[in-house]
Parts: C-alpha cells; structure tokens; sequence
C-alpha cells in the first residue's frame, strides 16, 4: 500500500473504508443504495442522490470510483467492486467516521440484492421516479409534486451545489429543459462542463441547450469586486441584449411548449449574474413568470 499514494479527498478515502467494511467488495447496485443509505443513517455528507435507472445514484460517487480504479486502489468489472490494498491505518479517515461505518454495517450487513433496494425504495420513493425496476420491486413508481403550474422561468447557479444536488432542485420543480447561458460552459467543478451535463441529464428527462451567444466572455468578468463593478458589466450586457431577439424568442418558445424551463449559471445569486438580466428583457418582452431558485 505505501507505493499508493493517498486519495486526495476525504470522501474518497470515506468510499474505501465503506467498501473495506463491506467486506471488502459490493455489486455496484448494493455499494449505490448502501451508501445512500448511509447518508440517511450516519453523520456523514460527502455525497447527494438523484432518482436514477435503479433508485438513488451519485454520480460523484461513481466518478470517485473510476479514479480510484485507476490509481490501483480497487478493481472492478461490470457488476462488481472490489477493494485491492489495506485502508486499516489511523490517519485514513476523519476521527469518529470509522466507528460509524462500522455501526452502520453492523446493522445492515445481511441487507443486500432485491432485499436492499426493497427496503430503500419503500422509505425513500422520490428516488424511485425514473426507476426501471420499482414495479417489479414495490409495484409503484413515485410521482413527485411539482411546482411551477402554468409556464414558468427559472433560474439557477451551481455555485455552492453538487452536481445532484442542482439536479434534484430542477427535477421537483418540474423543469425539463436547462438552457446554459454560459459562453464558456467549462467547470472543474464535477458535473458543471457542458460534455458532461449534456449526456448525464437527458437521462434525467431534462434536455440540455447551450446557449452561448447569451454569454459573457470571461476576459469582462475579471475583476468583480465591489457592487459597482457588476453595475457596469450588467449595462453594458443590458444594451447588447436587444441584438440578441432572436434568442430570447427562442427561450420565450420553449417556455410555451415545454411549461417548465431554466437558464443556468455559476452564481449562486441570481442579482449578481446575467441570467437575472436575460430574464428581465424576457418578463418585459413576453411578461414571463420568473422564478430565481
């Protein structure tokens, strides 16, 4: 083990020592509805859910896997996980979380298979939605109640969400298309580049556009620090945007076909953005119902 070097992040050395008190392996079905579900059970937080093909699913969780595969630490196949090297050293975990883990599977170390996602399912329905499998388990699929009557646009940053976290904010919203108004829509932030979101939420039923002709090059939004700062960028954006009907039309289109629709940024707050402004032409324009989540 001491030619491994050490994940870099705590949550991946948390999905290591979750594995090793597995017993060391886990069909990838039972490691997603267990750790999920130790996310209910245990003081623990480094993961969310999104409703998913079979029930709850972290992507992050996924993601981490895949790289700890690569870095040697375990190996899996289609169905399968299977640690490689030792995790039974002080300093690999954060103080306390090992005895959680161990509680945790002290209690649920026989729950596995039909049986596990049985039992999650039936606590947890919201994540059976896009289930393909909750009829034959439980003979239902949820349906989640959805805000935002009538047509409705929405807004929302990432800033300061994980990637499943936004996800699950637009899914019981009911938005089902998410147009990007980046011009970069590039992230280093897991989930947030424009390859990812665009093959990861169709499969959420929320179509992802890219709209980049409504974006700010990067070079103008340097240097942002006091308020007058973004005063000045937004009336310079605000003069362009009349250039830009055709766009705008566009978004007022789906928000009419489709009911439920969001424009996504970075920031977390909407004033700050200029998706708030985008929105503003849009409810003069089109008198639109805007809602800033």
């Amino acid at each position: 083990m001491d030619s491994l070097v050490l994940p870099r992040f705590y949550r991946q050395r948390f999905l290591l020592q979750f594995i090793d008190f597995a017993g060391g392996n886990l069909s990838k079905l039972d490691f997603q509805k267990l750790l999920f579900l130790a996310h209910q059970r245990i003081n623990v937080s480094y993961f969310n859910f999104v409703p998913y093909y079979y029930g709850s699913y972290s992507f992050q969780a996924a993601s981490d896997l895949e790289l700890l595969e690569k870095t040697g630490w375990i190996k899996s196949t289609k169905k399968d996980i299977a640690l490689q090297q030792s995790v039974n050293r002080l300093d690999f975990v954060k103080e306390g979380e090992k005895a959680e883990i161990r509680k945790f599977f002290s209690e649920y170390k026989t729950l596995r298979g039909n049986h596990l996602i049985k039992y999650v399912y039936e606590r947890f329905p919201y994540y059976t939605m896009n289930s393909r499998i909750a009829h034959k388990v439980i003979g239902r699929i949820a349906l989640t109640e959805k805000k935002g009557d009538g047509e409705t646009l929405y807004t929302i940053g990432y800033e300061g969400l994980s990637f499943e976290a936004y996800v699950n904010k637009l899914i019981k919203n009911g938005v089902n298309v998410l147009c990007d108004v980046r011009k970069n829509p590039l992230s280093r932030k897991f989930g947030f580049s424009k390859g990812i979101m665009s093959k990861l939420l169709p499969r959420l039923n929320i179509s992802y556009i890219h709209i980049p002709e409504l974006g700010i090059v990067s070079s103008q939004r340097k240097d942002l620090i006091v308020p007058s700062d973004y005063e000045n960028l937004f009336k310079t954006y605000n003069k362009s945007l009349p250039s830009k009907t055709e766009y705008m039309a566009n978004i007022q289109k789906l928000v009419e076909s489709k009911k439920n629709v969001a424009l996504t940024c970075f920031e977390h707050k909407a004033d700050l953005c200029h998706r708030s402004h985008i929105c503003g032409f849009l409810e003069k324009k089109y008198s639109l119902n805007i809602i800033h989540l």
